[in-house]
């Protein structure tokens, strides 16, 4: 498909529609860390939980949802555009007769080997056994996680090959509930309410695999036991997977690094980091996660068509779309972060002072947001060239800069110096992947990346100046009730997102009336009663590609 104002409208709608489903998402995935935050809060109990449940989303976002689907996506695409869904499902019943044995074996030697990998993430906590042994305890619980995270991973990405998108993207939402019912159960009956939370962890992966599995089934998957070590094109999901697995390997080495080096700050550093992190991804996977999703297979049939320039199309527009938002989400959350901090998580166990160092934390990570942002669209389009190797050095280099930085800031800025560590080595990466945009499209479309640019951040800095000024005016104090903070920052946050429309509307970025368009057309859509037929369209159908 040509790169028309259409083209460009029926992708953006596709990133909505993903992005509704991940919308509700976040706001499940929201309300779970409010819980949290009032039943452990920054205790030990948290702590512990957050160093543990880090463990299965390590290997998770290797496995899963980093190396896997990048590797595997690319593949299932081509497959599915020139050959037929048949010969693709075919290929993912290959990959998953590989993949089920493997992390059975994995999730075991986690369960068995537990206290020495928790001793190795987590050295500071050596000489406190009740906080070690609690860790031990909800690591092995939670290890199992990594095998049906995995198995729903692959079902995400066979689905978002086939143009199917809200399944997948409402999944966590199930995982949330679990986690949010788990948790209010075990905080109302049991002493350690953190191992009910962890129990929660496991219920959600089965009921993630199994909300796919319906939509799976109806486009004819039918899994079996399919080992063919001489396919071709598993053997291309091979080559791919290495470099894709190392560069994985080496993000989540990043996260690994905050951890260790956060057990030996003082108690509850681990906790601060994590509500703070859960805010910036609020923004970051509601949108700019659902332009990557849709980014990744259009990406990738437009490189199995050999057809450059609307690949650059979809890059440079994809790339403009999550400006459009991270910009203004950015100053918004630098601007109103203790605000934020106060409304969503104080009560409970999380009082004053978490709010005041979580919000420490949270300025720090936002400082990174849109190059975190930006990564998100970059990475798929050398995964769509099937070129893992790019991004692979692109993040070893970013670690070898991660650990440099919180090594010399942790001193001076204790947690928030590790936040503000891991946004430097995001802008450093996102530079190398810029850089390398050339080696492919023989040239790096500076003008079409940057359109309007200048005019968001205009816009979004005006929108800052009201946040700023905003609490002042509408009399934010301590004491106030908690109804009247809320209802506050909620007219306050709205106000500056619409004079931050308003802006743009007068400067006529044209970003934003694409923006606008996808959401009347979404609308009349579902009014008409086809929006089921848009979520089932194809990859080559006018639905998101460009």
């Amino acid at each position: 498909m040509t790169n028309t104002p259409e083209a460009k409208t029926g992708m953006t709608r596709s990133v909505m529609v993903v992005g509704a489903a991940t919308l509700s998402s976040r706001v499940t995935g929201l309300m779970r860390d409010v819980v949290l935050a009032w039943i452990i809060g920054t205790s030990v109990q948290a702590d512990a939980f957050f160093a543990a449940f880090r463990l299965p989303n390590f290997l998770r976002r290797i496995f899963a949802e980093g190396s896997l689907s990048t590797a595997f996506v690319p593949v299932f695409t081509e497959l599915n555009v020139t050959r037929g869904p048949k010969e693709a499902f075919r290929l993912g019943s290959n990959v998953l007769s590989i993949l089920v044995p493997l992390l059975v074996a994995v999730s075991g030697a986690g369960v068995l080997l537990a206290p020495q990998i928790v001793a190795v993430m987590t050295p500071g906590w050596l000489g406190d056994q009740e906080k070690f042994s609690l860790t031990v305890t909800l690591a092995r619980w939670m290890f199992p996680y990594i095998l049906l995270i995995s198995v729903a991973a692959m079902a995400m990405g066979m689905l978002n090959a086939q143009g199917h998108f809200a399944a997948p993207a409402f999944a966590p939402v199930l995982l949330n509930v679990a986690m949010i019912c788990s948790g209010i159960i075990a905080g109302l009956t049991m002493d350690k309410p953190v191992l009910g939370i962890a129990w929660g962890v496991l219920l959600g992966g089965i009921a993630q695999i199994a909300i796919q599995a319906l939509p799976l089934w109806r486009r004819g998957f039918r899994p079996k036991i399919c080992l063919d070590l001489k396919d071709p094109h598993l053997k291309k999901v091979g080559r791919l997977l290495v470099p894709s697995l190392f560069g994985s390997t080496v993000y989540q080495v990043n996260m690994l690094v905050i951890t260790i080096l956060a057990s030996l700050l003082p108690s509850g550093s681990l906790s601060y980091l994590f509500y703070a992190d859960r805010l910036m991804e609020f923004p970051l996977g509601v949108f700019a996660v659902s332009v990557g999703t849709v980014a990744l297979p259009a990406m990738s049939a437009h490189a199995a068509r050999k057809d450059m320039k609307n690949l650059q199309a979809t890059l440079s527009f994809a790339f403009r779309q999550v400006s459009l938002i991270m910009v203004p989400a950015t100053v918004g959350l630098i601007v109103l972060r203790e605000q934020l901090m106060e409304v969503v998580f104080q009560r409970g166990q999380f009082d004053p002072q978490a709010t005041r160092l979580s919000a420490q934390a949270l300025l720090c990570y936002s400082v990174g947001l849109w190059f975190v942002a930006q990564l998100r669209v970059i990475g798929p389009f050398f995964y769509a060239l099937q070129d893992t190797k790019t991004p692979m050095v692109a993040a070893t280099s970013s670690l070898v800069i991660n650990v440099l930085l919180a090594m010399v800031l942790m001193d001076p800025l204790s947690h928030a110096g590790l936040a503000l560590a891991l946004s430097g080595s995001a802008a450093f990466q996102l530079a190398i992947l810029l850089a390398r945009i050339k080696s492919k499209l023989g040239m790096i479309p500076w003008r079409d990346l940057f359109k309007n640019f200048e005019k968001i951040l205009v816009a979004s800095c005006v929108m800052g100046a009201i946040c700023f000024f905003g609490p002042g005016l509408l009399g934010w104090k301590d004491g106030i009730p908690f109804l009247l903070k809320a209802t506050g920052l909620l007219a306050l946050v709205l106000s500056g997102a619409s004079i931050y429309v308003a802006i743009l509307g007068l400067l006529k970025v044209d970003d934003l009336r694409v923006f606008l368009d996808s959401v009347r057309r979404l609308d009349r859509a579902k009014r008409k009663g086809v929006a089921e037929e848009e979520r089932n369209s194809t990859p080559t159908k006018k639905g998101w590609e460009i």
